[in-house]
């Protein structure tokens, strides 16, 4: 298995209102496949918090109808707003599947000289663990602007991106949402509200403490980042992964160690 370590880590410079935050599609269309209604909600939401908000051309893109425009249209998106010193903070609008396409075409000499925020989930694994492993620049597992265009979004989702992206400390206790929504609300009729469930919190299997650099994100879009120059050292990491709800403990145990030669950890 071939692991990289940047020699340095780089934080990215805070957020600070007024900034304006540049929306990216990496992976999947959103034009096509999202009504325009909801993606304004999540810019008006991110506008009402005091930013302006500045959508990327593949954003508006479709490419065989699985990818949101070209290899070259999604990475120049990043470097238009890489270059562009009003944007502060990169965020994709969501995930889906192939922004591991973009990553031999990105800049990293830039994206590690310019230090913005970079933030997204699911398979936006593979921008972000990719520029943090080339550049050594932290970067984040988090929201993407869907969060923010869903009907009542969490207030609890907005309070850690506060605490991480615009107000950061060095501690932060990382506590569990009172409730959670699951429910497909896009396919009712009655689709301005979520169906709210009471979060029983974290489970704990294993009582413990352990002390590392946080390593967080999808993990089949972990994977396949194995074996390439994107794909970081393990060792000594905390292990943070996402995972379909679909997925199964057979299915973790078989992405954990699917063949003795590329065994994720040890």
């Amino acid at each position: 298995m071939k692991s990289n370590n940047p020699a340095e880590i780089i934080k990215p410079y805070r957020l600070k209102i007024g900034d304006t935050i540049g929306v990216i599609a990496p992976a999947d269309p959103v034009r096509d496949v999202c009504p325009d209604e909801t993606i304004e909600r999540g810019y008006a939401y991110l506008r009402k918090k005091g930013f302006e908000v500045l959508e990327g051309e593949s954003v508006k893109k479709s490419t065989s109808y699985h990818t949101a425009g070209s290899i070259e249209e999604r990475v120049n998106d990043i470097h238009a707003f890489l270059r562009n010193d009003d944007v502060k903070c990169i965020i994709a609008f969501w995930g889906g599947f192939n922004s591991n396409q973009i990553l031999d075409s990105l800049d990293y000499e830039l994206i590690r000289a310019q230090r913005k925020i970079f933030i997204g989930y699911s398979d936006v694994t593979a921008l972000t663990t990719a520029i943090t492993t080339k550049t050594g620049l932290v970067t984040f597992s988090g929201p993407g602007v869907i969060s923010f265009a869903k009907p009542q979004p969490f207030e609890y989702t907005w309070s850690f991106f506060d605490k991480i992206c615009i107000n950061p400390s060095d501690e932060i206790e990382v506590i569990s949402s009172t409730e959670y929504a699951d429910d497909l609300y896009f396919l009712r009729e009655d689709d301005d509200h979520r169906i709210l469930k009471r979060n029983d919190g974290i489970k704990v299997f294993k009582d413990g403490s352990a002390e590392g650099v946080i390593m967080a994100g999808n993990l089949q879009t972990l994977l396949l980042l194995n074996d390439t120059d994107y794909f970081p050292s393990v060792k000594d990491k905390i292990l943070f992964i996402e995972e379909d709800e679909t997925s199964t403990p057979a299915h973790i145990d078989r992405f954990f160690c699917h063949n003795e030669a590329t065994r994720l950890v040890g």
